[in-house]
């Protein structure tokens, strides 16, 4: 149980790392999202790749993670990248504004956690 919460946490900065520090610019009206302009992309999965190395496992992390309109975005396991409606564990973000979001952890399709992110500012 501790693992999954170091884990958990691990991730929400990793995720905050990522998405707060370079905002999110605005997409054209195009019925699909261009994943390109926005971060680490796979091309040939149209998804963006988020990898994440912790210090006290010698695992590699690795999620994959597509915008389903210009402020959500959706993320699994690079394993359940193939069958993400099956997929155990799903990361759901709601973009507030540049210095926002919301992360909703859902286990076997049931939210398990929400958090929200607020970038402090230097004064």
């Amino acid at each position: 149980m501790i693992m999954k919460i170091v884990y958990l946490i691990g991730m929400m900065i990793g995720l905050h790392i990522s998405f707060i520090v370079n905002p999110v610019q605005a997409q054209t009206t195009h019925n699909k999202l261009n994943q390109v302009e926005l971060w680490g992309y796979d091309k040939k999965n149209d998804k963006i790749i988020f990898a994440t190395i912790w210090e006290s496992s010698p695992e590699i992390s690795i999620w994959a993670y597509w915008f389903t309109s210009k402020n959500t975005c959706e993320g699994v396991s690079y394993q359940d990248i193939s069958n993400r409606g099956k997929a155990v564990q799903k990361y759901k973000m709601e973009i507030k504004s540049t210095d926002s979001y919301i992360l909703r952890m859902l286990q076997n399709n049931k939210p398990v956690a929400e958090l929200t992110f607020n970038r402090v500012k230097k004064s």
